[in-house]
């Protein structure tokens, strides 16, 4: 796979950007075909890196990369969410606590505006997965369809949130982990995007704060120079996606 120029972004309020998490094998149906999470103790005091492969039934593969016990909170952002002909989305919800939490996940579209949520809960040390998760927030609500838009996952206990966008037609399939609600960040780096063959990168930001807030994405070539930049506002509690 051939990448394009690395993707730098400099950003004025809290986004939410993430890796990967837990053990999972997909099928068509969706069903969980292995324990709900893998636990990896290191004996010493140093970081144990970890992975696991995910493959489908239809060929499709990615991998988690192992993320620490401590990145679980008690309010978790998950910066895109999507349902639509072409794609759907799973969430996940893994507790790594011995307590029984009560979970209140809210769908929030690019205006900041509440479109549907529920409340569930995760066993100890458990883990819940919600397929198609925006049909499911919505018909709970009996609000209008929404195809895209980011969730917010409040606990009592500390859990890892997860989502899973699959493609309808091949399961292929990307796997990414929630934030903290209070990560802060004013400059990320996304450290590869693609635009070239059939490789297409898209791109999500949240906005958490109450004011609208202002994004500045810088698009580097491989040798480092700067091939365009642009701004974008997003509105309180908002959401840009491409």
């Amino acid at each position: 796979m051939a990448h394009s120029p690395l993707a730098l972004f400099k950003f004025r309020f809290q986004l939410t950007i993430s890796l990967l998490l837990c053990f999972l094998v997909l099928t068509k149906a969706e069903t969980l075909l292995a324990q709900p999470d893998l636990v990896i103790t290191s004996g010493t005091p140093t970081v144990t890196p970890a992975t696991a492969r995910i493959y489908t039934q239809e060929g499709t593969s990615s991998y988690f990369q192992g993320v620490p016990s401590t990145q679980a909170s008690k309010k978790v952002i998950m910066p895109f969410t999507v349902d639509n002909k072409d794609f759907r989305t799973n969430l996940g919800l893994t507790n790594p606590g011995a307590a029984v939490p009560g979970v209140l996940v809210s769908l929030v579209d690019g205006n900041g505006l509440t479109r549907g949520s529920l409340t569930t809960t995760i066993p100890a040390y458990g883990m819940k997965q919600i397929n198609k998760i925006n049909e499911v927030l919505i018909t709970a609500s009996g609000s209008e369809d929404l195809e895209a838009g980011y969730l917010v996952l409040e606990t009592d206990g500390p859990i890892v949130g997860w989502t899973s966008q699959i493609d309808n037609l091949t399961q292929d399939f990307s796997i990414v982990v929630g934030k903290p609600a209070d990560t802060t960040d004013t400059k990320l780096l996304i450290p590869s995007t693609a635009s070239t063959g059939s490789f297409t990168s898209t791109f999500a930001a949240v906005n958490l704060s109450d004011l609208a807030n202002t994004v500045e994405i810088r698009s580097r070539e491989n040798g480092g120079t700067v091939r365009g930049s642009v701004r974008l506002t997003i509105p309180p509690k908002g959401m840009i996606s491409y």
